[in-house]
């Protein structure tokens, strides 16, 4: 049976209040899995968890920390790029990219999540923890500008605001992290061979990057 938020914010109260750590501990660990980090955090905040029993929240943590969720939460917390990245390979047989993502720019900085299609995830990877560096400085890249410097030969690199499509069929792990879609996502875009724009004329090949602004 699914609990509504009020439901599942007496349950846990319920069990803080009575000292039942394990039973609290293994709850918000379900909540971790099931609503994401945000939501489970706001959910253990309302049950007043920091003032009754703050180590269950960690202790919830590590209950799932050889989890794929609980590897995305430890690099948001404890990476020094400050964020998870997540690659995705597609089946052979889709014509769709691969493409790379990063989790917990928005947790840590309220700063957009990072989306790159049509490079390889170790290109685009690399690239995204540079820009979580500098972000995590306190210079974000601007939007709507080309950007030198970055890629070899004269290159250039462009952040564009993306629509809500990004989060709903490419973001999906950042979805979870941050409990929806209430939360921001630029794309990196990158030029053709030719020094082209993917909104050029020319550009090549046209399905290895799709636009989602």
């Amino acid at each position: 049976m699914t609990l509504s938020r009020e439901q599942a914010l007496e349950t846990l109260q319920t069990y803080l209040v009575a000292g039942e750590r394990l039973k609290a501990t293994s709850f918000l660990a379900d909540a971790l899995i099931n609503n994401g980090f945000v939501q489970a955090a706001a959910l253990f905040n309302d049950a007043q968890g920091k003032e009754i029993a703050p180590d269950v929240w960690m202790s919830a943590i590590t209950t799932i920390e050889n989890t794929p969720e609980g590897s995305v939460i430890d690099n948001v917390l404890y990476s020094p790029h400050n964020c998870h990245l997540m690659g995705v390979y597609p089946n052979e047989e889709d014509d769709e990219p691969e493409f790379t993502y990063s989790i917990g720019l928005w947790y840590n900085f309220q700063h957009p999540e990072i989306l790159c299609l049509g490079l390889p995830n170790r290109v685009s990877g690399g690239l995204i923890n540079e820009y979580a560096q500098e972000i995590a400085d306190g210079n974000a890249p601007p939007l709507d500008t080309p950007l030198d410097g970055v890629l070899a030969d004269g290159y250039q690199l462009q952040f564009k605001l993306c629509s809500n499509k990004a989060k709903t069929e490419y973001t999906c792990w950042a979805s979870w992290f941050n409990g929806g879609l209430h939360y921001p996502v630029i794309q990196m875009i990158w030029q053709d061979k030719e020094y082209r724009w993917p909104w050029e004329e020319g550009f090549r090949p046209i399905q290895a990057q799709p636009l989602l602004t």
